[in-house]
């Protein structure tokens, strides 16, 4: 593909790996002291154009209730594949403890395209290679309540795609983006940056539009005044970073890693081998015209999944707004009927074939009849529920508090002894619980609906859902709505 509407000079690779300042956080990290955006001089300027619609009417009552900021984040967690089985866990349960609505994850391991359910219920929209060694993949983790707000998503490739969410008064696009390293032939990262530029140009142009992702580039501290990086970048720049910044310029995209002072510790993102050096090569990025939504950009750094990439996380003055969707059917518990439920039953059907009112027509009498069963149900027949038994035992998650503490203390030896803890103690965990359910199938052989039910769980495989189509031109089409109407014909 080629880039359209744009003037880039194209520069050559560079590195991404240097030493930083590692000094021990201040008061500061503590949560002391405030975040201070780039040119805020405390005069109360004046929002830029394109901010008005944070100042709307209160949210519908069908509306996602996000009237808060919303946190939006990005991580490199370094493989979800079935060789790191507890990595969906663990991520999930960072994301609950820091309040992220829309988790962006780069180098999932993932093979192929597609969407699932998560065991918490959060949404999972991943794309990844075809085929060949389980490295790169992007995806999307949302949280159960704003996946109702999801209109679309587009799988591209294992290192870009985008989801677009209803938001009010406008949508949001969000693209998450996983650039080749240091090492990549100078090909790939042209194809790439082209790729970049043309989803960036089939976005609405009225969309609420940001970037995430690893760059692998460094921005660094810029001393010359800019419309688009600020003064709080990391270290120093490197060719990549050229690059990043040439992009940013040509489209009109801030950094926002770069508009927020903090201390180090809340700027590097990603620590090299050995722990020789720590950059700044993750960034979040925004159109320039919705600048002031965009309140603070940092890092987490007690958050911890056994990465060597720190969560980046973004505070948006956004608002958020649910699809309006059909309800889901109530399932009941048909193992347990009482014989209320009987009695109830066949005491309305005695009387509706005692009516001797006027002849009801087939239709009539059905919904008379299926009233009946479900007013029955609802009122003797308890709700199916979802009997979520997670393998993995608090004593794993314990063991993963442990190595948290030993990354906040930067005690490097005793990190690396606990995350092969922690994997050890993941395969115990299967190992119990798969010869739990062995010992339960072994009880219930002479029932053989619940015996297949426990050889369902012990089987079952994830399979993804794609909802992506080709209209009749060929073109791809992203919306669930679209897709519908693609359906239909």
């Amino acid at each position: 593909m080629r880039v359209q509407n744009q003037q880039i000079k194209w520069v050559s690779e560079g590195g991404t790996r240097r030493p930083e300042d590692t000094s021990k956080a201040t008061a500061e990290e503590r949560g002391t002291a405030r975040s201070t955006p780039a040119g805020d001089d405390g005069s109360g300027s004046k929002p830029l154009v394109g901010s008005s619609f944070l100042e709307g009417p209160m949210m519908e009552r069908n509306s996602t209730p996000l009237r808060k900021p919303i946190n939006v984040a990005t991580w490199n967690v370094r493989g979800m594949s079935d060789g790191k089985v507890e990595m969906v866990e663990m991520v999930e349960k960072e994301m609950a403890i820091n309040d992220i609505k829309v988790l962006e994850i780069s180098e999932s391991w993932w093979l192929g395209q597609g969407r699932f359910t998560s065991d918490e219920g959060n949404t999972i929209i991943f794309s990844g290679k075809e085929r060949g060694r389980k490295r790169r993949g992007v995806g999307f983790i949302i949280e159960k309540a704003t996946a109702k707000c999801v209109l679309g998503y587009n799988p591209i490739n294992e290192r870009i795609m985008t989801v677009r969410l209803q938001g009010h008064p406008i949508n949001i696009s969000i693209i998450q983006v996983y650039a080749p390293t240091a090492d990549a032939p100078e090909e790939d990262i042209i194809d790439f940056y082209e790729m970049v530029q043309d989803v960036v140009d089939s976005i609405p142009k009225k969309d609420f539009l940001m970037i995430l992702g690893d760059w692998n580039a460094k921005i660094g501290k810029t001393r010359e005044k800019s419309e688009f990086i600020g003064n709080y970048g990391l270290g120093s720049r490197n060719e990549r970073g050229d690059r990043v910044e040439e992009f940013c310029v040509a489209d009109s995209f801030i950094i926002g890693n770069t508009w927020f002072e903090h201390h180090p510790r809340r700027l590097w993102t990603w620590m090299s081998p050995g722990d020789r050096a720590r950059n700044q090569i993750d960034y979040i990025m925004v159109k320039k015209r919705w600048r002031t939504s965009l309140q603070n950009v940092k890092t987490r750094p007690g958050a911890d999944c056994g990465s060597d990439h720190q969560l980046l996380v973004a505070k948006l003055r956004l608002r958020l707004k649910a699809k309006k969707c059909d309800s889901a059917p109530t399932r009941y518990d048909v193992e347990i009927i009482p014989s209320q439920f009987s009695v109830e039953v066949k005491n309305k059907f005695e009387l509706l074939l005692r009516n001797d009112e006027a002849e009801q027509t087939p239709n009539e009498l059905w919904e008379d009849m299926k009233e009946t069963v479900e007013n029955a149900a609802k009122n003797h027949i308890p709700n199916k529920r979802k009997r979520k038994q997670p393998w993995i035992s608090n004593q794993t998650f314990d063991i993963a508090d442990d190595r948290k503490r030993a990354k906040a203390k930067r005690n490097r030896g005793e990190w690396t002894r606990l995350n092969k803890a922690v994997t050890s103690s993941v395969k115990e965990d299967k190992r119990k619980y798969i010869k739990g359910k062995c010992e339960d199938l072994e009880c219930h052989k002479n029932n053989s609906k619940a015996a297949f039910a426990i050889v369902k769980e012990i089987t079952k495989k994830r399979i993804p859902r794609l909802d992506v189509i080709n209209d009749e031109n060929g073109k791809t089409l992203t919306e669930n709505e679209d897709t519908k109407e693609r359906w239909a014909q």
